[in-house]
């Protein structure tokens, strides 16, 4: 009898914890029956640009555990076996090669392959849309099959994002994100815990969730981090920032050669080592053409690669309105361009500043409306290159980001082509643009700073231009001893501009090429005179 009675305990015992496995793990079982995370859960690195590429590099992710719901706490971190360990690193590496997207149309998220749950049937890339057009993205794998979970609950991991200094053209996210490990029963289609054989439930780590955080300071006057549970994400969002840098030639002064192209010599550092940089070619010529000013053709380089150390190396020859420009230089970067002083000194460029000048531009987008106030266009030769009698005033209507504005300029008149020249005042800058008139008849163009744009004749002689206009500053005179200009960290971009000056006074008697014909011609005729008054005398 006594036997029977602790059978039935035993018994009774056996259904009290089978009943209580249903809504928790006990000590004892959970200690002996425990699940390991899955190997390949992954979220992304986001790269925005408006480069056309984004930069080969690593970028690295610090894995912390931070705490959980269950007192008993997994043993193990992701990416690691070692079982003291505090904290992991999880890695990732852009190629330089990755296919860019539209940050406003960006792609649809395959949460499966990142195991990474949001609860929306079609999501896209959350990229955030901070002033760049284009993005990249990479996976970061967290490994978690390393990790044991020894009950039910969540389990916040903390994801610090690394950042490295000495790219300055990187802009890093630097908010860390949260990623929480959802541990549930196993139940099955009737919603009842699966048991193993030995009778223990089994439970699965069925969502990992990437939240970003929320941070708040405590009194020791350390952030602390937790889940805002009411934004998820998929990954973290970097900027690969770039900017323009453009050289403009330009020469001035009445014995300037127009057909001349003179050598410029840039180099930049602090670029990405081992990398294609693009100039752009539509305005400079790969192949300079052969004149009577330069009877030697150059070619000027498109694609130019760097080195091991990311250094930049290139000369460009440049004649009157032309100019090179890369449009996605590092920020950070530093440059260096040189005007060819040998060939500038003795060819007698710059003597009343010792040196060429420059100045610093920065580019307008914007749409003009001209009226000539007084006057009118004439034609002149065969080809109906349009000139003007004589400086004539104009109405100038800029039109930037919907705002328009007018002003007042001039037409003048310069080597047998029309350049117009406003002066006026945008922002804080006072500006200049200048405009050359090459074709005629109804329908003509504008080139601004070589930039060329097509121009329609509107009625009562107004003249529709759409341009890139140049805004000046006061120029500065090149290092006199090297011709040369630079900065040691371009933030923002810069147009330089560098003008080689050759000026002289003009003869007010007979010009130069005339007076050795003119000499020849007076010591003619005074031979003559001589002879007709020695014949005369002996005549007489």
């Amino acid at each position: 009898m006594k036997i029977r009675k602790i059978l039935v305990s035993v018994a009774g015992l056996a259904l009290i914890v089978g009943t209580g496995a249903a809504r928790s793990i006990s000590a004892n079982a959970a200690s002996e029956y425990a699940i390991k995370g899955d190997a390949g859960v992954s979220f992304y690195a986001y790269m925005t640009t408006n480069s056309t590429f984004v930069p080969k590099m690593d970028l690295t992710y610090t894995i912390t555990y931070l705490k959980g719901t269950s007192s008993l706490q997994p043993t193990g971190l992701p990416n690691t076996t070692e079982t003291a360990a505090t904290s992991s690193t999880a890695t990732v590496s852009f190629t330089g090669e990755e296919t860019l997207g539209t940050i406003a149309s960006p792609d649809t998220v395959d949460t499966s392959v990142l195991k990474i749950n949001t609860g929306s049937t079609s999501p896209k890339d959350d990229v955030t849309n901070n002033g760049m057009t284009k993005y990249a993205k990479e996976k970061v794998t967290l490994d978690f099959s390393n990790v044991t979970f020894k009950d039910v609950g969540d389990y916040d991991y903390l994801i610090t994002p690394n950042s490295d200094a000495s790219k300055k053209a990187i802009e890093y996210s630097s908010e860390p994100k949260i990623i929480r490990v959802m541990v549930r029963y196993a139940v099955d289609d009737n919603n009842n815990v699966i048991n193993d054989s030995n009778g223990a439930p089994t439970f699965v780590s069925n969502a990992y969730v990437l939240y970003n955080t929320t941070a708040t300071k405590g009194e020791d006057n350390k952030t602390a981090y937790s889940a805002n549970t009411a934004t998820k994400s998929f990954g973290f969002t970097n900027q690969y920032v770039t900017s323009k840098l453009a050289l403009y030639g330009e020469v001035d002064g009445n014995q300037a050669s127009w057909d001349e192209y003179f050598r410029y010599d840039l180099v930049i550092t602090n670029l990405l080592p081992n990398t294609i940089y693009n100039a752009s070619d539509t305005y400079f010529e790969t192949k300079t053409s052969i004149t009577a000013a330069s009877p030697t053709a150059h070619d000027n380089l498109t694609a130019v690669p760097t080195d091991d150390n990311g250094k930049l190396t290139a000369t460009y020859w440049l004649k009157q309105y032309q100019s090179v420009a890369f449009e996605n230089i590092d920020r950070g970067a530093s440059y260096t361009i040189t005007d060819y002083k040998t060939t500038l000194d003795d060819e007698g460029y710059n003597k009343e500043n010792k040196a060429p000048t420059y100045y610093i531009a920065e580019d307008i987008s914007n749409t003009a409306n001209v009226q000539l106030t007084s006057g009118t266009f004439t034609t002149v030769g065969g080809a109906g290159i349009i000139v003007l009698n004589e400086d004539k005033t104009l109405k100038y209507t800029e039109t930037v980001d919907s705002t328009s504005t007018d002003y007042t300029g001039t037409w003048t008149q310069t080597d047998q082509t029309v350049v117009l020249s406003v002066n006026y005042k945008n922002s804080k800058t006072v500006t200049k643009v200048l405009y050359k008139v090459t074709n005629s008849s109804n329908s003509f163009t504008f080139t601004s700073n070589n930039q060329t744009s097509d121009i329609s004749v509107l009625d009562n002689n107004y003249y529709n231009a759409v341009g890139t206009p140049v805004i000046t500053g006061t120029p500065i005179v090149l290092d006199k001893d090297t011709y040369s200009i630079s900065d040691a960290s371009l933030d923002g971009g810069a147009i330089i501009v560098i003008t080689n000056t050759k000026s002289g006074a003009i003869p007010t008697g007979i010009i130069t090429k005339v007076a050795p014909y003119a000499l020849a011609l007076s010591v003619g005729a005074f031979g003559l005179i001589i002879f007709a008054k020695k014949r005369k005398k002996e005549e007489e």
